[in-house]
């Protein structure tokens, strides 16, 4: 393949020769066999590598079923095609695949085509397991699908307002986004600014120089370019710079220690089931996992044998017990009501 490539890029040889001179350089069946191993060794963009994850089916069929058997999960309407595809699974695996008939196809989606196509008459069955499973997985971190009960992975709408509370706080919140108490009115004008702006971007895109539509693939794909960086004026770098030298060096566990120490948020996150279950060092731990939660690094990072409260068997037991929704929302208001005592943040109200 090396010599071949050298040869199309050498100027020397002419067009009409270029066939020629590559079967003169590599044999054709040389050539047939090169084309092959490079088709099976390099994967195509977005592959979910199909080949590596058959080979691992026996190990899915070890929790498969007790995972049908034992979840039960709901869904919000972009959920229910997985829903339906797991509710399918779950009438194989108790009454065999003839009996339940065709599986449901809406789950089917991008890459997945390729292995489940619309033709073909026999489904490939560990492809299609495979594909739910993937589907699952998003659409659990999308918040699409969720189990019941749960304290952790249960519906995201919960929170929500409704009923009566709704109604008292809908003119507030309506207000406070600038939105009419009409929902439809709301859309009506959202769909008016979205219709006047589409237009305006069609009637200036042939003299806008940062965007143009280019053909991807064969479809059309709107292309963005990045503006020219601007200098950085004298003034701005000044100002960076003075404030970076009044800022303390620390790591972001110490600020988080610190604001907990000064507004004593952690006391907000009581046990799941022993409301004044308390431990030495709680706010040390709770901390901790808040850290390993919102920066997605887990809690390898954290672990320190040496101290209790950031063991690897503490943090998983704080999360299980202490961490759930009706504690952080009780955590996130100690925290406005902290910001809300400090003078600057009036002056910064009423600088807007």
């Amino acid at each position: 393949m090396s010599q071949v490539c050298r040869l199309i890029l050498d100027q020397n040889v002419p067009d009409a020769a270029l066939r020629e001179a590559v079967f003169a350089a590599v044999a054709q069946e040389n050539l047939e066999a090169a084309v092959g191993q490079v088709e099976r060794l390099v994967r195509p963009p977005e592959d979910i590598y199909y080949q590596e994850l058959c080979d691992s089916f026996r190990r899915v069929r070890t929790f498969l079923p007790s995972l049908l058997r034992t979840l039960r999960f709901g869904a919000t309407p972009a959920g229910h095609p997985v829903l339906e595809a797991l509710e399918y699974l779950r009438e194989v695996e108790e009454k065999g695949r003839v009996q339940a008939g065709n599986p449901p196809r809406q789950v089917i989606m991008g890459v997945w085509h390729r292995y489940l196509p619309e033709t073909d008459d026999k489904l490939d069955w560990k492809a299609y397991v495979f594909c739910c499973l993937n589907q699952l997985r998003s659409a659990l971190r999308r918040r699409d699908l969720f189990v019941q009960p749960s304290f952790r992975y249960a519906d995201a709408r919960i929170g929500l307002l409704s009923g009566q509370a709704w109604e008292a706080a809908r003119p507030t919140i309506c207000r406070s986004l600038g939105h009419s108490l009409s929902a439809e009115e709301t859309l009506v004008g959202l769909g008016s600014q979205l219709d006047h702006v589409y237009y305006q971007v069609a009637a200036n895109l042939h003299t806008n120089q940062l965007a143009r539509i280019e053909s991807v693939n064969g479809k059309d794909d709107l292309v963005l370019t990045a503006p020219d960086k601007l200098d950085e004026p004298p003034s701005l770098v000044r100002l960076r710079e003075e404030i970076a030298r009044r800022l303390p060096r620390v790591d972001l566990p110490e600020i988080l220690l610190e604001v907990a120490a000064r507004t004593d948020f952690a006391a907000k996150f009581t046990h799941v089931s022993e409301r004044e279950s308390r431990v030495d060092d709680l706010r040390t731990s709770v901390s901790a996992v808040l850290i390993a939660e919102a920066c997605n690094i887990g809690f390898e990072p954290l672990i320190r044998n040496d101290l209790p409260a950031l063991r690897r068997s503490r943090l998983s037991w704080v999360n299980q017990n202490f961490i759930r929704n009706e504690t952080l929302t009780e955590a996130n208001a100690c925290l406005v009501a902290a910001q809300n005592s400090i003078p600057l943040v009036h002056r910064w109200v009423a600088a807007k």
